[in-house]
Parts: structure tokens; C-alpha cells; sequence
């Protein structure tokens, strides 16, 4: 800092400003951390199984509970504003305007359907965004971007769901990771969960890190892409159209 731009912080107005706008953001995180912990308390498996009826199955669970679960919170939290999702292709489910803050709803089913027989999974195929709407879309956002994950088993005929377990956390935290790699889907960089015993923990210690993972993952998949590609094309064209298109790269 210059002088003078010490002088203009040091003066008695600006100073009062300074403290105005700190105490603005702390009561902001404040607030924000309080509904935060509300919603986790409310999000428990007895009071979400008590909103499954019997109309709901396994192979539509996942989008069948949703519109249940905005229901209740937005009646448990009648003071809280609410926007919901016009559609189920719409991010996110649920936005606090108030508060800044986007909640999605997904959830995961511990079988999967095997031809007529239910077989036990470690994790689910649930898409949590790709790498390229992530660096591209919610960088800067994904502090406040929240997941509430329903872990649940369906019986033998997909008929009887029982939750046993209901997560809420930032989205980032649900991803799996493993050596600073995220896990994900080749084709189109969607991110997958991780494992469903690796639920209660999580190998990515905090939001830099993540976003460190999600900046090496996207170098990754890039080299794999362009490695298959370039051994695909040494196969259809001439030596020549090769050194011209290596040149032009």
C-alpha cells in the first residue's frame, strides 16, 4: 500500500465502512451456517421413510423422492423461502435465495437389478456434474452448491424401500477420489460418487483440495482422449496426413 491508500483506509469513514461490511459477512455466514445445520437435522431416516408410499419402486425411486422431500422441508422450514426445479432436468432441486444456497437431491440404491435377481453394489452411477460444467460453471460457486443423498435397499422385488442412510454435505465431498484423481466417466467427464463406505469420510480434505483434484482429473482425461484419438487416426491415415495434422496441432 501507498501512502495515500493508507490514509483513505486509516480515515474514521472508511474504517466505519470496513467494519460495517465485516460484520455484513460474518452475520451472512452465520445465517447461512445456521439453516445449514437445521436441514441436517431434519434429514433423518425415520422421517424421510415416513414419506415413501407404496406407489414408489426401485427402478423410479430416485426421482419419486424428491418432490417428498421439498415438501417436507418446505413445510418444517416455513419461514424459509424456497424456488423449486420446474422440471427434473433442471439444477438445482431446491435454492434458498435468501441464502445463497443450491440443494440437489440424489440417491442411491445398495442393489441393482441383475435380470431378475437384486445383487448388492458399493456405490451408485449417480452423475454429479461433469468436469467441464464444474471448471466452467460452479468454480466459484460450489461452496455453495449442497447434495442430500439418500442411501437406501430395496427388498427382493424392488417393491419395499427401506432408508438407511440420508447424507448432506457439498456436493464435491459425495465425489470419489483416489491419488488426487476424481472418479469419472470417460466419454462425457461426468463425476461419480464414491463408495458407500467411504460415505461417512472423505479423501478430499476441503474445497482447494477438490478443486486441485478436478484441475488434475480435467489434464487427465484430456491426455487419455487425445491418446486414443491419435492412435485411432495412425491407423486411417497416411504418414504424410500425419505429420501435417501432428504440425497443425
Amino acid at each position: 500500500m501507498d501512502n495515500n491508500s493508507i490514509k483513505w483506509f486509516n480515515s474514521p469513514e472508511n474504517l466505519n465502512r470496513v467494519k460495517k461490511s465485516q460484520a455484513h459477512i460474518r452475520r451472512k455466514i452465520a445465517r447461512n451456517k445456521y439453516i445449514i445445520i437445521k436441514i441436517k437435522k431434519l434429514l433423518s431416516c425415520k422421517k424421510i421413510q415416513k414419506l415413501i408410499n407404496h406407489c414408489m419402486k426401485y427402478e423410479t425411486f430416485g426421482k419419486d423422492i424428491e418432490e417428498p422431500i421439498q415438501k417436507f422441508l418446505e413445510k418444517k422450514l416455513k419461514n424459509i423461502k424456497f424456488q423449486f426445479a420446474s422440471n427434473k432436468n433442471v439444477y438445482p432441486d431446491i435454492k434458498l435465495p435468501d441464502y445463497d444456497i443450491s440443494i440437489d437431491i440424489k440417491s442411491g440404491s445398495t442393489k441393482n437389478k441383475d435380470g431378475d435377481i437384486f445383487k448388492k453394489v458399493t456405490n451408485s452411477c449417480n452423475d454429479l456434474g461433469t468436469i467441464n460444467s464444474w471448471i466452467n460453471k460452479k468454480i466459484h460457486q460450489s461452496k455453495k452448491h449442497y447434495l442430500i443423498f439418500v442411501k437406501y435397499t430395496p427388498d427382493d422385488y424392488g417393491n419395499n424401500i427401506k432408508i438407511d442412510e440420508i447424507y448432506f454435505n457439498h456436493i464435491y465431498y459425495f465425489v470419489g477420489m483416489k491419488n488426487n484423481i476424481l472418479s469419472y466417466r470417460e466419454k462425457d467427464g461426468n463425476l461419480r460418487p464414491k463408495s458407500f463406505h467411504e460415505f461417512n469420510n472423505s479423501n478430499i480434505k476441503d474445497y482447494k483440495h477438490f478443486l486441485e483434484c478436478l484441475h488434475n482429473t480435467d489434464k487427465i482425461r484430456a491426455k487419455k482422449i487425445c491418446k486414443k484419438k491419435y492412435d485411432y487416426l495412425k491407423n486411417i491415415l497416411s504418414e504424410e496426413e500425419l505429420i501435417q495434422f501432428t504440425n497443425f496441432l
